[in-house]
Formats: structure tokens, sequence, C-alpha cells
């Protein structure tokens, strides 16, 4: 301390002779004007006053001396786990002496997850892992107990090659006695994709109507069938397209394909109206149709009972129908001038065949009239010129028919027909004229 109060003095005397020595040029005009200031003592220095002219002149007097620490005595604290200590030490109450001195905290002793000092549990960190890392969960779990995963249960995206099944994690669920991780692990399968075929109204015949397999293994495409329809193919449900050829398929992804179908007849109250192909102003049969025509017995559920008016005149693609027993009535024109036309089979529920149904068939060469026929009306058969055979199945009762010329009225003459004669009748139907044929119940 007397040391730095010397190097002080020594400070002031210099730079007051300095100061003098640069005034004493003009000392007979320069009178000092002193200002005081106070410098106070310390816990380890003096204070004092030191006089200053604006010149450089200064001067010291009015040394105080220091004060001296103020002790404050601090009691040991001993350090913790957790916490740091220290011994007992003392400080000065107005600056900053001090003996203090830090013990470190001792930190946990762990023995069997229990800290020997403390009685602490230890806790450990639990990490749940994805297949690539990725974190699922993470857990703090208390030493000895059995870590449990909460999560979302880990899943694999499949790949069009495989398909991955979560099964369980790489480590046995033990009891934790350190940090641990969990990764989740997969059983690998081939992918399998669903196909379905949706007959949209039609009935399957062969095949399957769901199929599973691996992509793009090939599978087979089933058969449908819809009575009154032509089968136009398949469409997927992301617009993919199947020709109606097509008979297997590769398979590259889930897929619902639903049959499309063109309807070949226009129904109306199961009576059949003629083809539903129109071709200006007729129409015509389907490209997808042969040219043997069976009409089916039930369309969409609906019973077919009758051919109508004029449904298929002047269809000149036909060269043979087939109708189902379910018909009744055969109409008006119904095959008026299907040119090509050779054969027919009525079917077994045919009861009425009306006036010119077969009006110009040219080409038709011979007809078998079943049983269920009860009336033939007049001008049937009318132009059909190649007609040489009419087969009757029930010969009994139509070798006793009424017979009228005019076509209307009631039917009271009685005349016997020689039905066992098929050429005969063949001639007879077809060059009649307004004559309708009543068969005779008994």
């Amino acid at each position: 301390m007397r040391k730095n109060f010397f190097i002080k003095i020594i400070l002031l005397f210099f730079f007051v002779f300095i100061f003098s020595g640069l005034s004493a040029c003009n000392n007979d005009i320069h009178e000092h004007n002193f200002i005081e200031q106070v410098v106070l003592p310390t816990c380890t220095e003096q204070g004092y006053t030191i006089h200053k002219c604006s010149c450089g002149e200064a001067y010291i007097d009015n040394e105080i001396a220091a004060m001296g620490h103020q002790i404050i005595t601090h009691n040991a604290n001993q350090p913790t786990c957790l916490n740091v200590g220290w011994d007992s030490y003392f400080s000065c109450e107005f600056c900053d002496y001090s003996t203090y001195v830090e013990l470190p905290a001792l930190g946990h002793n762990y023995h069997n997850g229990i800290c020997q000092n403390c009685s602490d549990v230890k806790k450990y960190i639990v990490t749940w892992l994805d297949y690539d890392n990725t974190i699922l969960e993470t857990d703090e779990v208390i030493y000895g107990t059995s870590p449990e995963y909460n999560g979302a249960t880990p899943y694999r995206e499949k790949t069009v090659y495989q398909t991955f099944l979560f099964e369980g994690w790489d480590k046995e669920l033990s009891p934790v006695i350190d940090d641990v991780i969990f990764k989740a692990i997969y059983s690998i399968k081939d992918t399998l994709f669903t196909i379905k075929f949706n007959g949209n109204g039609g009935d399957l015949i062969d095949g399957g109507e769901e199929v599973i397999g691996k992509y793009r293994q090939n599978i087979a495409i089933p058969t449908y069938t819809r009575p009154g329809y032509t089968f136009d193919g398949w469409k997927g449900t992301n617009g993919e397209k199947l020709s109606s050829t097509s008979k297997s398929l590769s398979i590259v992804r889930e897929m619902i394909y639903e049959a499309q179908w063109t309807p070949i007849f226009i129904v109306k109250d199961g009576v059949i109206c003629g083809f539903a192909k129109k071709s200006s102003s007729y129409y015509v049969l389907p490209d997808t149709v042969s040219n043997v025509v069976e009409i089916p017995s039930m369309i969409d559920g609906v019973e077919i009972i009758s051919i109508g008016a004029s449904a298929f005149s002047s269809c000149c693609e036909v060269t043979r129908f087939i109708l189902p027993d379910t018909i009744k009535t055969i109409g008006v024109m119904a095959f008026w001038d299907c040119i090509n036309l050779r054969s027919i089979k009525l079917g077994g529920g045919v009861e009425t065949i009306k006036h010119y149904a077969f009006w110009d068939c040219v080409r038709l060469e011979s007809v078998t009239i079943p049983k269920s026929v009860k009336k033939i009306e007049y001008n049937a058969f009318q132009g059909c010129a190649k007609l040489s055979s009419v087969f009757f199945n029930d010969k009994e009762h139509w070798e006793k028919a009424v017979y009228k010329n005019d076509g209307s009225g009631t039917y009271s003459k009685m005349e016997k027909i020689d039905v066992s004669s098929y050429s005969i009748m063949a001639q007879e139907l077809k060059s009649s004229n307004l004559t309708d044929y009543i068969k005779k119940e008994e």
C-alpha cells in the first residue's frame, strides 16, 4: 500500500514540474485557480484531497488512513450429490475480499440403480426407433422397471414387391438397467394385390369374381353373360379399359373392373320392340351379334312375353331367330321383309301369330307350329315364296278349325284342313288372303 502511495506522489511531482515549466513563460500573467477533489479511503487504500489547477499545477493534502476489512464469518456447507458446498470462510462487508473455496458436488453414487448418498432412484432413457431409425417415442424409465411402448403401431409402407408386417422389437422388453434403444422389426412377404370383377348385371359363368396375386402376375379374366346384351369389355376404377376379347391381365395395382354392356334389344314391359342399334331410320343388328339371334326368356329380370309389332321388320342380316318358351304373341309385321330369314324356332309358348307377322320373308323355307299356338291370323306368312313345309305339332286339333275369309267378326264356320300335308299347308298359308286359322280345342 505504501509503495502505491509513493508512486502516486512521484507522478504528481512529475506533472507539477512539467506544468510549472510550461507556465513559467507566463508566470508574470498566470494566477493559479485550484479545484479540490476528494478521494475516499477503501479497505486497503488511504484517502486524500488533491488540488488541481488548469495549468497542471497540483498538490495533495489531508491524507486519510485506509479503513481495513470489516470481516464476516461464514459457516461451512457440505456438498450434496447435485449441489456444491464450501468450508467455513471470511468475507469483507464492504469489498470483494473473501477466502471462499468451492467444494464440488459429489454426484450420485448409484448401486443397483439407487444412489448411496441420497437414495435417488436412477432413471434411464428408452428410445424406440422405426426400421429407418426414425424416433417413434422416447421414455424416461426408472431403474428396474420394464419399458412400455405407447405410440401408434409401427407401420412400413409396402412396395410393389414386398409387404411388411410389424412383428415386435429387436430385443426383449426386460427391466431397464441402462439406457436402451429398441428398434422395430418387420416380417417380409410378397405384396399381394386384389383384383375384383363386377359383372354389372351379368352372370358369372367361368372364373372368379376376386383374384389375389403378386405384382406382374398374369391372371385369368372371368367370363360373364348377360341375356339381351353384348359384352363390351371391362372398365377399371382408374379408367383403364380391357377389351371384350381379353382373356388375362398382368397385375400392377389394386383394381376393380366393371363389365361394360350394350343392350341388343329395346324392351318395354316384357315386349321386344326391336334392336337397340339404329342406322339412319332403321334399327339394325348390332355388330357384335351374329346373324343367328336368340332372344332370351328374361332381360334384366323381366320376362319376355311378346315380339312387338314391326320389331324386326326389314332386318336383312338375320338368317335365324330362336324364340324362348315365354313368348306368347308374335306381333303384326314382327318379321316383315326379313329377306334373309331362313328358319325360325317359335318356342313352346307362342299362342298367337299376328297378321303379316312373316310377310315377305322370301327365303323362309319351313316353319314348325308348336302345340301352344291357338291362332294364326290372316296373311301371317304371305309372300314367303320359298316356304315349302309347315309342321303342326298338334295335328289332332288343327284338323278342325274356324275358317273365315274376311278376318273379322265371329268364327262360326267349321272346316277341315289338311295339316298332315306339310307342303299343302305351306302353300295355303303363304298364298292365303284375309284368312285366320283358329285351332279347335275339344
